[in-house]
């Protein structure tokens, strides 16, 4: 019990770190750094004070925390490191572990250090990671010289012609087989990929490249076309890539993104009015009209089952309402449409599921909010509910995680679901107003906080294991009228005349 503890406050401490690698802070590496000579000696002090409790005392990445981190952290007993700029098989240079270090890895525990300790102290630990595997003396002995690193020709600008090329050999190269054919990483052979260490993986999500591990600058995606990522599936493709077609492969992965950045998150959700009625149709002009928001989410790890790592990164959300009738539209990426049948890598198969969380009541002060995992004692959560298995959605009244009930004779919420190439897409849609005193009677003008819960049954979650995000605000708004338009434009021109006027008599005077 007490060695549970000690590594849920070990995995606790990292989780700051987790968090903002997770939500993809940092698009891409920061300019690069000069390299101070390191010193290994020194290194291993440092080593022994940051590092351990992942990677271990001796580098073999089964430090304490180790269990609760996705992907695991890096053994580097074995030499073989994911993030290069040298050929496919080769060690990396001490410029590539500086800059790891430095920059960290988005999407896992390796947080960036470059802030917390200096560049020397960085050099030094590079250093001494070396010492872990003989790879690296067995190179200096047999006079090898400078590892070789990946060549960058001339850079093809982007077009539709290049973009085009660049699919055909995504198509050809069978890269959609793992990464999905829309880059959302929800290829069919996604559920069984490993790593080296037999440990679960997941191919990047070409479509959020903030959170590419090894940065999303063109030269970035150009290296990890032709240097593979060592230890995992993702093999090199120099031999059958030249710097024209890497080119071409680097424009297609850039265009299956809408934004180079991750989103900006928005504190409060505006619920627009819009007339007649609220459509149910994902592809409808009243939908693709509204504002949508993102949202990030992280773990639970409150709570036993612990979510450690993210399965779902983020959700995004639009809101309209017409008066009497409220509806959310909520889209987020999964891999996999669950269950999937048990196999050997996710060997846990549960139902995809969605949870709103609202109050169950309108509340006097909307600053004091039910606890944002499911509730509380004093302040219920009404939590919008809606799993996979029937897409149905259903009301539950919540005073913590494992105090939930189903809300008897609550009013249905009309709900549509949709699975295609890597992504949920839910509609949810209620009245405002409903008479019945078990559920929120939703006002128009007024501040509602709201969060979600979002839960990967293919990769095992399940009850309180899930990905969840801290309270929002969501105010439903009144329709402004043409004729508050005409009354405020008919005000701008008399107060202009007026100016014209009194400008007028004070020329002539």
């Amino acid at each position: 019990m007490k060695w549970k503890s000690f590594r849920f406050l070990l995995i606790l401490l990292l989780l700051p770190f987790i968090m903002g690698q997770s939500e993809g802070e940092k698009a891409s590496a920061p300019a690069e750094r000069a390299m101070p000579p390191g010193d290994a000696k020194n290194g291993k002090i440092v080593y022994e004070k940051r590092c351990v409790w992942c990677h271990n005392w001796d580098g073999n990445g089964e430090g304490p925390a180790a269990d609760g981190l996705r992907p695991r952290p890096r053994d580097f007993t074995k030499g073989k490191f994911k993030i290069r700029t040298t050929l496919s098989g080769k060690l990396p240079t001490d410029r590539n572990l500086f800059d790891a270090i430095s920059n960290g890895l988005h999407g896992t525990g390796m947080p960036a250090w470059r802030n917390v300790i200096s560049d020397q102290e960085i050099s030094d630990v590079a250093l001494y990671i070396k010492t872990f595997s003989k790879k690296f003396a067995r190179w200096v002995k047999k006079k090898k010289g400078a590892l070789p690193e990946i060549e960058v020709g001339p850079e093809v600008a982007s077009s539709p012609e290049s973009i085009e090329k660049g699919k055909e050999l995504y198509l050809k190269l069978e890269c959609w087989k793992c990464h999905g054919k829309s880059g959302k990483a929800s290829g069919p052979s996604m559920p069984g990929l490993q790593d080296d260490w037999k440990f679960p993986i997941r191919p990047a999500n070409f479509t959020k490249p903030w959170n590419l591990r090894g940065g999303s600058r063109r030269i970035d995606i150009y290296r990890r076309f032709n240097t593979g990522v060592m230890g995992t599936p993702m093999p090199s493709f120099k031999d059958q890539l030249d710097n024209e077609k890497s080119w071409h492969m680097v424009n297609f992965i850039e265009s299956l993104s809408p934004t180079k950045k991750r989103p900006v998150v928005e504190e409060i959700v505006r619920a627009v009015e819009v007339e007649g009625d609220i459509p149910m149709e994902f592809e409808d002009p009243k939908w693709q009209s509204a504002q949508k928001y993102f949202f990030p989410l992280l773990g639970q790890y409150q709570i036993e089952p612990r979510q450690f790592w993210t399965t779902i990164h983020d959700v995004n959300m639009k809101a309209l309402h017409n008066g009497e009738d409220v509806a959310f539209y909520f889209e987020w990426d999964d891999p996999t449409k669950s269950p999937l049948a048990p196999n050997k890598v996710y060997p846990l198969q549960y139902r995809d599921a969605f949870y709103l969380q609202l109050p169950l009541k309108m509340p006097s002060d909307p600053t004091k909010k039910p606890y944002f995992v499911g509730g509380d004692k004093k302040r219920a959560a009404g939590v919008w509910f809606w799993e996979s298995e029937g897409m149905k959605t259903v009301l539950l009244k919540a005073k913590g995680l494992f105090k939930t009930k189903v809300v008897g004779e609550a009013t249905p919420i009309e709900t549509k679901a949709a699975y295609d190439d890597g992504r949920w897409r839910v509609i949810m849609k209620r009245k405002m107003q409903t008479g019945n005193e078990k559920e929120l009677q939703i006002e128009t003008g007024k501040f509602l906080p709201l969060s979600f819960h979002a839960q990967d049954g293919s990769d095992g979650d399940f009850g309180t294991k899930r990905n969840v995000s801290t309270w929002y605000w969501l105010i439903l708004e009144p329709q402004i009228s043409d004729t508050r338009y005409a009354v405020a434009g008919i005000v701008f021109v008399l107060v202009l005349g007026l100016e014209f006027v009194w400008i007028r008599k004070q020329n002539n005077s």
